[in-house]
């Protein structure tokens, strides 16, 4: 997968979330596992990239 469809899908990924009910954040736990489809159509989870950089990145619009 290329950087540009992981970050892609990380960002989706945090903008479907971000409304959920917020799970248990006690640092040092991992994050809660979520799958979705990249713009291929693959679905990607988040274990499946488990030991591999992940760029969050946060914008603001207005």
């Amino acid at each position: 997968m290329n950087t540009n469809r992981m970050t892609t899908v990380v960002a989706v990924a945090l903008g479907l979330v971000s409304g959920c009910a917020a799970p248990d954040r006690t640092p040092g736990k991992a994050a809660p596992d979520f799958e979705l489809k990249d713009l291929t159509g693959k679905t990607v989870s988040l274990s499946s990239l488990r030991g591999q950089p992940i760029l969050l990145t946060f914008w603001g619009v207005g």
